[in-house]
């Protein structure tokens, strides 16, 4: 990308970074909470111990978290390039850290790594195209959604409305259905092309008016997500994720890289296309959005939160195309989110008239008053004609800023 795109050297890029490992940052309240929460995962394991409980105790609010083995890295990565992380003695120690915990990983693995560019997937929505990445990605749960909802016209009801959250309960019922055997490695699943066509998104929209579909069940998520716009119209969304929170709960004490247990997302169901084989890629829930109008950028929108980003994205969407409100207020509207074994689950400033309501429509639904992960944390750009216009979702640590 840095080849293709960028302006800056690429040293400079990793300078902030270098910077935080290096002299450390303000432990928050949220790592502080989850730290304790995985006390026991990461106590297991030689390097999240010594990282993150010093003394056999979880670092504190407030706390330095220091990490001068990473900083190492990101030193050697901003002086040889994105190289000396598939190479040499990064690539042998993490390879090494994987077999120490009773995993396959060998530094032939590193060698044949390598980021692909891919042809986006694509539909129209009241007017607008949406543009996601294509399978392994969950995109194409978010078009079918999409699909699902423009069935008909959208009624004018509150954004806390039952039937808006009936609608958008329903849609997404039926489109994790649909998805399922395209969201895959895509070696080994249909071209998801096929699901995208007017006789398939036909078949979602018969099954959408007619109430028929499993819920899925979706998996909870450690991700970053980043939204960035400029004054030229150009937009990028980056995604991070470890998968947990802590991923695998392992960090490679040579390197102080955390690594990730991202192939949690594969299932255990043989015959599947997304059942787990060597060299495959599992279904991956990252889901950045890109919404265009007329050929001109308007909404650059990403999320956390699992599988469920793609339910946070069809609500958010919704509430822009749909009910024409406020990015701002769009943002704050109480969610509706997945939870494990597809249960269910609306933040507790959703009315009880909306869950009764819901509960007569077949839908049994659980109000959440503790923070959970599932319903999202958005950060969103909207490109308007007296300049752009960002949202950053307090439900997680969030901020925005203008340069």
């Amino acid at each position: 990308l840095h080849l293709r795109f960028g302006r800056l050297a690429w040293g400079h890029l990793f300078s902030k970074a270098h910077e935080f490992a290096a002299r450390g940052f303000p432990v928050s309240k949220k790592l502080e909470r989850d730290i304790t929460h995985y006390r026991d995962v990461l106590a297991a394991d030689e390097g999240s111990r010594a990282l993150f409980l010093p003394g056999g105790q979880p670092l504190k609010y407030g706390e330095r978290l220091v990490q001068a083995n990473l900083a190492e890295c990101i030193a050697e990565i901003a002086e040889r390039g994105a190289k000396a992380l598939y190479e040499d003695r990064m690539a042998a120690s993490i390879a090494g850290a994987v077999q120490r915990n009773g995993g396959a990983l060998s530094t032939a693995d590193f060698a044949i790594c390598d980021a692909v560019w891919v042809e986006p997937l694509r539909t129209s929505y009241r007017g607008y195209d949406v543009i996601v990445p294509p399978p392994n990605s969950y995109g194409l749960a978010l078009l079918l959604q999409l699909a699902a909802l423009s069935a008909e016209p959208f009624p004018d009801v509150a954004l806390d409305s039952m039937e808006r959250y009936r609608r958008l309960m329903m849609a997404a019922k039926v489109a994790f259905a649909a998805s399922e055997p395209f969201i895959a490695d895509p070696a080994c699943a249909p071209p998801p092309q096929e699901a995208l066509s007017e006789e398939f998104i036909g078949a979602v929209r018969c099954a959408f008016k007619a109430g028929q579909a499993e819920m899925a069940s979706l998996p909870t998520g450690g991700t970053a997500t980043l939204s960035i716009a400029d004054n030229t119209g150009n937009a990028i969304i980056v995604l991070q994720s470890v998968m947990q929170e802590f991923g695998s709960g392992i960090v490679d004490p040579e390197t102080g890289i955390l690594l990730n247990n991202r192939m949690s997302g594969f299932t255990h169901v043989p015959g599947r296309a997304n059942s787990v084989m060597p060299g495959k890629k599992p279904a991956h829930s990252l889901s950045p959005s890109i919404i265009v109008e007329g050929g001109a950028l308007r909404f650059v929108i990403g999320t956390p939160g699992g599988s469920g980003q793609t339910v946070t994205l069809s609500q958010t969407i919704n509430g822009l195309l749909d009910h024409r409100r406020p990015l701002a207020e769009v943002v704050r509207a109480p969610r509706w989110s997945l939870g494990r074994a597809g249960r269910l689950m609306v933040e507790e400033n959703v009315p009880d008239e909306v869950i009764e309501g819901l509960g007569k429509e077949g839908m049994a639904v659980e109000k959440i008053r503790t923070h959970v992960p599932y319903f999202g944390s958005v950060e969103a750009i909207e490109i308007r004609k007296d300049g752009l216009n960002a949202v950053a979702d307090l439900r997680r640590e969030a901020s925005m800023c203008r340069m």
